[in-house]
């Protein structure tokens, strides 16, 4: 049996609300600093976003256009026969280009690699010129990230002997519920 004081709180438990005050006080002040600049990283970003966006689109428009340009000279001023081989090396060139773009930046070619560095250009490009200190932001939100996670640690019902919150654990092909034990068990018994 566990015997405990009813006398008042103990040292542990004042030390625990003098650090989340304290830790709440921190967050409230970083989360202050962080509202003028996410207003001007949310303005930076759109601006960004349309850019990459548009960029894609003249990507499509410009494809769309070789290909018109090489249907209209195979059917209407050569013969296949001419632009057959003008075909072969646009498309030795393509390849060329896109193993120089993985040469250089060290990744591979794929949507996401190439509209996230179109991105990440564009908005350091805007940050110097709208004065954004991303240096100073990350920080703050780096801190303000430790902050939470801090907070999230005290209020954890584990130090403070609370009770665990209920989560029962489901079976994945049934849904059923599992008591802790079975799969204490099952999972002793793969370890195994």
């Amino acid at each position: 049996m566990r015997h405990t004081k009813i006398d008042g709180p103990s040292t542990e438990d004042t030390f625990c609300h003098e650090k989340y005050s304290e830790l709440k006080n921190e967050a409230n002040a970083l989360t202050i600093q962080l509202e003028p600049l996410e207003k001007v990283k949310n303005k930076l970003a759109n601006i960004c976003q349309r850019y990459t966006s548009r960029c894609i689109w003249y990507g499509l428009a410009a494809m769309c256009f070789q290909v018109g340009i090489l249907v209209e000279l195979t059917w209407d001023v050569y013969s296949w026969d001419v632009v057959g081989p003008l075909t072969y090396f646009i498309g030795y060139g393509t390849v060329m280009a896109i193993h120089a773009f993985h040469l250089i930046i060290g990744t591979d070619f794929e949507y996401i690699t190439l509209t996230d560095r179109l991105f990440l250009r564009r908005f350091y490009r805007e940050a110097h010129r709208y004065s954004f200190d991303i240096s100073l932001y990350n920080r703050l939100k780096n801190r303000l990230f430790i902050v939470h996670t801090d907070l999230a640690r005290l209020r954890a019902p584990l130090p403070l002997s609370l009770p665990v919150p209920a989560h029962p654990f489901r079976c994945k092909n049934s849904g059923e519920e599992l008591s802790p034990l079975d799969v204490y068990l099952t999972t002793r018994h793969y370890d195994q």
